[in-house]
C-alpha cells in the first residue's frame, strides 16, 4: 500500500471535529461498526459465530448429538476436542458444498467482483485468483443456512448470542461523544444486529436515538436530524428478516442504500470494527464511491488483515485512507480525549432519575386510562391494576434482584408468565448469580408452581421457558417436564403450527427425550389429502416426523402415488433426504419407495447432481437396495461423473469419491481411474497440509498403486515445503504424518527428519496448550518412531505447566505401553523427576507393559 494511503491517528482526530459544511450543528463524519467493536462486550467475532454454527450442526447431524448439548444453542466443548478428527472432517465436507455452490454461480460473484480488479485479464483468471476470496467471504452466510433454513431460528440464535451482552466503556463513552453538546456524530452505520450502541443512549443518556432496521423504515431517514440515527444495515435481532445467510447479504436493502447514498453526498464516513467481507456493504461502498468522494478512514489494527475487497477499494480510490489504531476501545477513548475539555460530564445517576419517573408517570396515566374504560369488567380492569402494580414496583429484573426477602421474591415471579419466570431466573443466571438463579428456581418449584403455568401457556412458550431453565438446573427442569401430564402437551401442539411444533419438540426433546418421544407416538398426523400436493419432499418428512410412527406410515401408504411421483421428480438431494429420514420410520417402507422410482430417471438426476452429493445418495440408495443401485450405476455415464471434479478442489474429490467408495467399489474404482496422475498430482500441489494426509488414505482405499504412483510424482521438497508453509496443532500434524507413513514409513519418515524440525516443533508447541493428554499420549511413541529428535525438541520447550498437568493425568497409567518412548524424552532432555515418576508408573504397571508386548510379539511373530 502507498505511503500516502495511510493516516496517523492524529490526523484523523483532528478531521472528526469539523462540522458539516452548510449546517454547522451537524457533524461532518458519520460512523460505521463492524461486529469487532461489540467483541469486548461479549458478543462473538463472525469468525467464532461460524465455530458455533459449525458445532451445532455437527451435534444436529451426529447420533444422538443432542446429548451433548447442554442448552438449545450451548453444548460440551469437551465432546469437541476428543472428536476433532471427525468434526473437522465432517465440517469440510460440508464446506465443499459452498465452494460448488460458488463454481456454479460464477457469473453472479464474477460480476461482484470491483471492475478495477479485472483489468487486463481475462474473467477466468479473475475468478481463479479470487475463488478462495470468495470463499471465505461466503462462509459466514453458509454455515447459518447450514444451522439451519428458518429464519425464525436464525432470528433466536442471534438473540441468544447477544442475550448476555452489556455495553462496555467504550460504547458508554461513544454515547455520550454522541448525546453531549460536542455531538461528534449523528448517523451510526452498522452491520452489527446487537443494540449496544441504542442500549447505551437510552441507558445513559437523555438522547433518544432513531433506530432504523427495516427496509420500510428506511426511507424515512434524516441523515440530517439533530436526533442521532443508528442505522442497521442487516436488520435487528427482534426481527425474522435479519440478514446472514449467502442470498441476504449479496445485496442491502433497496432504502438502506439510497439513505446511505444521502448520508455520504455530503458527510464523511469513519469505519471500525468491520473487515469488509459483506458483499452488499462493498459493492454499496462502490457504487457510492464513483458517484460522490467522500472521505473514508479505515481503522484497523493491520491493514493486510483487512479483506481483499477493503484492501483494494482503499488503494483505488481517492480520498480513502487506512488509518492504524490498537484497538476500537483504544480509538473512542481518543475521541473522547480530543475533545474532553469542551464536554460536560455525564450524570447518569441525574438522567436514571428522571427516566425513572418519566416511566412510572406514564405507566400509571396507562393503568388509569384502561380502568376508566366502560368496555372491560371490573374483573379485567382488577388484572390489569394488578399487573401494572407489579410493573410500577419491580420495573426489571435489576430491581428485582434489590428485594431482599425471598417471599417478595417469589410473589413477582408468581405474578408472571412461564416464560418472564424463566427470563428473570436467566437473567439473574448470565448476569448476577448462578447461585441466586438456582435457589430461587428450587424455591418457587412448589405447590405445582410450573405446572400451573405450563396449563395456561402455548407450547412455544413453555418450549423456550425450559429451554432457558434447562441452563439453570437440568434435572429440575427433566423433573418438571416429566411431571407434566402428556395430554397437557399433547393438546398444546394440537393448537400450534408445524414450525411451532417441530420447534417445540426438538427443545422439548432435548430435556427429555423419552417423553417427547412417547408423546410422539400418541399423535396423529390430520391433514386434507389434497394438501399433500403442496408439500415438497422435505416439508412433508419434516410434518411427519412430529407424529407417531404408525400416523406417519399411514400417510405414506395412503399418498404412496402422490409421494413417488414428487420422488421421481425432485432432486436426488431431496429424494435422499426424505428417504433417509424415513427410514429411521421404517426402513422397509422406505426400501418400497425406492424401488418404485424410476431407474432412468435415478441416473439422468444423479449425473445432474454435484459430485459430493452423489455418493451420500448411492450411500444410501444401496443400503435400501443393492441390486437396484448397483443397476443404475452400471448405467452412468462415468466419463461425465469424472468431468464434474476438472473444477474441484483435492477436498471435495477424495470426499466424494470416498463416499461412493463406501457402498459401491465398483463406481468409484472406475471414477478414480478415470483421473490421470498428472490431473490427481496438480490438486495435490494445491491442497493443504492435512488434505494431502487424508486424502492419500483415503484414496489408497479405492486403488493403492494408483495413489502411490500419484505421491511420488510429488517430490521430497514438495512435502517440505508444505510442512513449512503450513500451520498445524500437535493431533493435525499427528495425524497427518501417521496417515502418510502408513503409505510409505521409509520416505516419509527421512523427508520429517530433513525438514527443519525446530520450526515444526515450535508450529506444534504454539498451540499444545489446546492439546488434551490423551492425544498427546496416544500418538507420543508413534512420533517417536518417525523422528526421535523431534519429539525431544518438544519435550526440551514445552511448558512446565503442561507437562506438570500431563503427569498428573489421572488416566496415565492407562497409557503404561506409552510411557517408554516419553521418558527416554524426558531423559534426554535432563528432566530427572520427571523421569523418575513415568519410571515408577512403568515399573507399577509393567504387568500390563508386558502383556502388551506378548501380545504384539504373537501378532507379528506368529
Amino acid at each position: 500500500m502507498k505511503q500516502e494511503k495511510i493516516k496517523t491517528l492524529d490526523f484523523l482526530l483532528n478531521k472528526v471535529q469539523t462540522r458539516h459544511p452548510d449546517f454547522d450543528s451537524i457533524p461532518k463524519f458519520s460512523l460505521f461498526l463492524g461486529a469487532g467493536c461489540s467483541k469486548s462486550s461479549g458478543i462473538p467475532t463472525g469468525f467464532e459465530v461460524i465455530s458455533i454454527l459449525k458445532k451445532l450442526w455437527f451435534l444436529d447431524n451426529y447420533p444422538k448429538g443432542n446429548t451433548f448439548k447442554t442448552g438449545h444453542f450451548e453444548f460440551n466443548e469437551d465432546f469437541f476436542e476428543t472428536n476433532r478428527d471427525i468434526f473437522e472432517q465432517k465440517t469440510l465436507e460440508q464446506e465443499l458444498k459452498l465452494k460448488e455452490y460458488i463454481l456454479s454461480e460464477k457469473d453472479f460473484y464474477l460480476n461482484s467482483i470491483p471492475p478495477f480488479l479485472r483489468k487486463n485479464k481475462t474473467d477466468d483468471q479473475v475468478f481463479q485468483e479470487h475463488l478462495d476470496d470468495i470463499f471465505n467471504d461466503n462462509l459466514y452466510g453458509f454455515w447459518f443456512n447450514q444451522f439451519s433454513e428458518s429464519p425464525r431460528d436464525r432470528q433466536k440464535f442471534i438473540e441468544f448470542l447477544i442475550d448476555k451482552s452489556e455495553p462496555k466503556g467504550a460504547y458508554l463513552l461513544l454515547s455520550h461523544l454522541i448525546a453531549s453538546e460536542v455531538n461528534l456524530f449523528s448517523n451510526i452505520f452498522t452491520t452489527n444486529f446487537d443494540d449496544l450502541i441504542n442500549d447505551s443512549l437510552v441507558k445513559y443518556s437523555s438522547k433518544k436515538p432513531r433506530v432504523y432496521a427495516h427496509n420500510e423504515i428506511a426511507k424515512y431517514i434524516n441523515v440530517l436530524s439533530h436526533r442521532p440515527n443508528i442505522i442497521k444495515l442487516h436488520g435487528d435481532f427482534l426481527f425474522e428478516n435479519i440478514k446472514n445467510t449467502i442470498p441476504e447479504t449479496s445485496n442491502l436493502w433497496e432504502n438502506m442504500e439510497v439513505k446511505l447514498s444521502e448520508a455520504l453526498n455530503t458527510l464523511d464516513i469513519i469505519i471500525v470494527g468491520y473487515n469488509g467481507a459483506d458483499i452488499s456493504i462493498m459493492d454499496a461502498l462502490t457504487k457510492l464511491k464513483c458517484k460522490h468522494n467522500f472521505g473514508l478512514y479505515w481503522c484497523g489494527r493491520d491493514f493486510n488483515k483487512l479483506n481483499w475487497r477493503a484492501k483494494a477499494f482503499i488503494s483505488e480510490f481517492d480520498n480513502s485512507y487506512f488509518v492504524p489504531i490498537d484497538s476500537f476501545e483504544y480509538l473512542i477513548f481518543k475521541f473522547y480525549q480530543s475533545v474532553s475539555e469542551s464536554i460536560s460530564a455525564l450524570d447518569i445517576i441525574e438522567n436514571s432519575r428522571n427516566k425513572q419517573d418519566e416511566f412510572d408517570k406514564y405507566i400509571a396515566q396507562f393503568g388509569e386510562e384502561l380502568s376508566s374504560t366502560t368496555i372491560l369488567d371490573e374483573k379485567e380492569k382488577e388484572t390489569i391494576k394488578e399487573s401494572l402494580e407489579i410493573i410500577l414496583e419491580r420495573n426489571s429484573f435489576y430491581h428485582f434482584d434489590s428485594i431482599k426477602d425471598y417471599e417478595e421474591k417469589k410473589g413477582y415471579l408468581g405474578k408472571l408468565r412461564i416464560d418472564g419466570v424463566s427470563r428473570v431466573l436467566k437473567n439473574i443466571y448470565s448476569n448476577i448469580s448462578w447461585e441466586e438463579a438456582k435457589y430461587l428456581y428450587s424455591e418457587i418449584d412448589k405447590d405445582n408452581f410450573f405446572l400451573n403455568k405450563i396449563k395456561s401457556a402455548p407450547i412455544q412458550h413453555i418450549s423456550n421457558a425450559l429451554s432457558n431453565l434447562n441452563v439453570i438446573d437440568s434435572i429440575r427442569t427433566k423433573a418438571i417436564l416429566d411431571s407434566v401430564p402428556n395430554e397437557i402437551i399433547s393438546q398444546k401442539l394440537e393448537n400450534s403450527k408445524d414450525g411451532d411444533i417441530y420447534s417445540a419438540l426438538g427443545e422439548l426433546g432435548a430435556i427429555s427425550s423419552d417423553k417427547i418421544q412417547d408423546i410422539k407416538k400418541s399423535r396423529t398426523i390430520k391433514y386434507d389429502p389434497k394438501s399433500i400436493e403442496k408439500f415438497d419432499l422435505r416439508s412433508l418428512i419434516i410434518k411427519i416426523k412430529t407424529a407417531s410412527k404408525e400416523s406417519a406410515i399411514d400417510i405414506i401408504r395412503n399418498e404412496e402415488e402422490k409421494i413417488v411421483e414428487k420422488l421421481n421428480r425432485e432432486s436426488i438431494k431431496e429424494v435422499a433426504f426424505f428417504l433417509n429420514n424415513l427410514s429411521e420410520l421404517s426402513e422397509k417402507i422406505s426400501k418400497q419407495l425406492f424401488l418404485k422410482i424410476n431407474d432412468n430417471s435415478i441416473k439422468e438426476r444423479i449425473e445432474k447432481e454435484n459430485f459430493n452429493q452423489i455418493g451420500i445418495a448411492i450411500n444410501l440408495f444401496t443400503k435400501l437396495d443393492k441390486n437396484k443401485t448397483f443397476r443404475i450405476c452400471e448405467t452412468l455415464d462415468f466419463d461425465a461423473l469424472s468431468k464434474k471434479t476438472e473444477k474441484l478442489n483435492l477436498a471435495s474429490i477424495q470426499n466424494g469419491l470416498r463416499e461412493i467408495n463406501l457402498s459401491n467399489n465398483y463406481l468409484s474404482f472406475q471414477l478414480y481411474n478415470r483421473l490421470t496422475n498428472e490431473f490427481l498430482k496438480l490438486k495435490f500441489e494445491q491442497a493443504d497440509f492435512q488434505m494431502v494426509g487424508e486424502a492419500s488414505s483415503n484414496l489408497i482405499k479405492i486403488n493403492k498403486q494408483k495413489t502411490i504412483d500419484v505421491l511420488n510424482l510429488l517430490s521430497d521438497s514438495f512435502y517440505q515445503e508444505l510442512f513449512a508453509k503450513s500451520d498445524y496443532t500437535y493431533q493435525q500434524f499427528a495425524t497427518t504424518i501417521d496417515k502418510l507413513t502408513e503409505i510409505d514409513f521409509k520416505r516419509f519418515s527421512n523427508i520429517i527428519r530433513k525438514s527443519d524440525t525446530e520450526a515444526i516443533a515450535l508450529k506444534i508447541l504454539s498451540t499444545i496448550n489446546k492439546t488434551g493428554e490423551q492425544v498427546f499420549i496416544h500418538f507420543f511413541p508413534v512420533l517417536c518412531n518417525i523422528d526421535r529428535n523431534l519429539m525431544n525438541l518438544i519435550i526440551g520447550k514445552i511448558s512446565a505447566e503442561y507437562l506438570y498437568n500431563l503427569l498428573r493425568w489421572e488416566k496415565l497409567e492407562l497409557y503404561t505401553v506409552n510411557l517408554p518412548s516419553l521418558k527416554l524424552a524426558l531423559d534426554y532432555n535432563n528432566k530427572t523427576e520427571e523421569s523418575k515418576y513415568i519410571d515408577q508408573l512403568i515399573q507399577k504397571n509393567k504387568y500390563r507393559f508386558d502383556k502388551y508386548r506378548k501380545q504384539n510379539y504373537k501378532k507379528h511373530c506368529p
